[in-house]
């Protein structure tokens, strides 16, 4: 049995997708099942299987200027910023070919306008939106919003040089509608709930 049927076994409920593009190359890098010493053993992101399974799952197009980020999307954000654009040494810096993807993908919204494939996001307990696969979409998604607007207030001639310096045949306009996976858990069974309770009640972000 190949690592997507192991998977889904365990997750169930997941859409496939969703497993394709978030579960899978982790196991195809760390192997499945994962290890009992292995943080992931059992849990998703700090979470067990089930859940993820009990969570809701829905993809649809959001409107991305208008929803509601929690403080974990600006920090990976800014984060990004700092090893990408700024070339300071951080989390994101070290990652393999994280650039190079961070780069890939904004060619592909440049001249697409839109994701190539969806970002993962979660519903937190107060409904503001996290990113539990995508952080390098969501960076080269705002950038290329950016670049249009740059780009467009350029003379016809200084487009055709833009375009060479960024090894694109165009632009298109940046679509601020974009299809995403949408979870929606049952926080009250986090493994951590009583943790998170607290957090949220001190206003502290979880």
């Amino acid at each position: 049995m190949d690592f997507f049927n192991k998977i889904k076994e365990e997750l169930f409920n997941v859409p496939e997708e969703v497993i394709s593009l978030w579960i899978m190359p982790i196991a195809e890098i760390k192997g499945w099942p994962l290890s009992e010493h292995d943080q992931w053993d059992k849990k998703v992101t700090g979470e067990l299987f089930s859940f993820w399974n009990d969570a809701t799952w829905e993809k649809k197009i959001l409107d991305l200027e208008k929803i509601k980020y929690s403080n974990t999307y600006y920090d990976a954000m800014n984060g990004l910023n700092d090893a990408y654009i700024n070339d300071k040494p951080n989390n994101y810096s070290s990652l393999i070919n994280g650039k190079k993807r961070f780069f890939s993908c904004l060619k592909y919204i440049l001249e697409n306008g839109n994701f190539p494939k969806p970002p993962i996001m979660c519903l937190n307990e107060i409904n503001e939106y996290e990113v539990l696969d995508g952080n390098h979409r969501f960076f080269a998604f705002s950038k290329a919003l950016k670049i249009y607007e740059e780009y467009k207030m350029l003379p016809n001639q200084e487009q055709i040089k833009f375009l060479k310096k960024l090894e694109i045949n165009n632009i298109v306009p940046t679509n601020i509608n974009q299809e995403v996976w949408i979870c929606k858990p049952k926080w009250e069974n986090s493994r951590d709930a009583q943790t998170r309770q607290y957090l949220r009640k001190h206003n502290y972000p979880c």
